[in-house]
């Protein structure tokens, strides 16, 4: 198994930090394309494609010059640093609230 494949099979927002530091190095003004974005976060083209168009929240913003779209990676980065904090909050929010017994009992219907 190639070391980046098992990303591929983790959820997007687990990945944000790691993906995050694979873009060091890379100028912010860079432009991808979807297949290229695609490729980076481990999903498929058609994914993000749908997606920009029916919940373009869960995507970075993008620029269309023309009829292309084309992803800045200075906003992917933000994106992807904002999906890590939001993933951290989340996570905190699941935390199990424990219970006391009796109020346990006291909702029980009879």
């Amino acid at each position: 198994m190639p070391a980046n494949q098992h990303l591929g099979k983790l959820h997007l927002d687990r990945r944000a930090s790691s993906l995050l530091a694979l873009s060091e190095g890379n100028p912010d003004d860079l432009l991808l394309t979807t297949a290229e974005l695609a490729g980076w976060l481990a999903t498929s083209r058609q994914w993000i494609e749908i997606n920009r168009h029916r919940n373009p929240h869960l995507l970075p913003p993008y620029v269309q010059i023309g009829h292309r779209v084309r992803y800045r990676l200075s906003d992917v980065r933000t994106w992807l640093g904002e999906r890590t904090q939001d993933y951290a909050r989340k996570m905190q929010r699941r935390a199990p609230v424990p219970v006391a017994a009796g109020a346990a009992q006291a909702r029980r219907v009879p």
